[in-house]
């Protein structure tokens, strides 16, 4: 089972090529369109906190296993995907 569509913030995000958009594209229509201006707001600003922890993730992970001499742990890493990112953020 998806953990989608459970949180607003996946309403925005986009989910993978793999899953099936019609859900989202109607979720994604209400969050952009419907919600309350506040409500909104409040998602937007969830959502950028999302992305930059990603991005410090996808930045700092990297730097840390130059050092890693474990090849396991690089294979991974390697296999994290965004929607693991997602879920994982949503449940930190």
């Amino acid at each position: 089972m998806s953990f989608r569509p459970w949180h607003p913030l996946t309403w925005l995000v986009q989910p993978p090529d793999s899953c099936n958009h019609d859900d989202w594209k109607i979720l994604n229509t209400l969050a952009e369109n419907h919600l309350p201006k506040a409500a909104h707001e409040k998602l937007q600003d969830v959502l950028h906190r999302y992305k930059r922890h990603v991005a410090m993730l996808r930045k700092g992970v990297p730097m840390v296993l130059e050092e890693e001499s474990d090849e396991i742990i690089k294979e991974r890493w390697a296999k994290v995907t965004e929607e693991d990112l997602l879920w994982g953020w949503l449940n930190g």
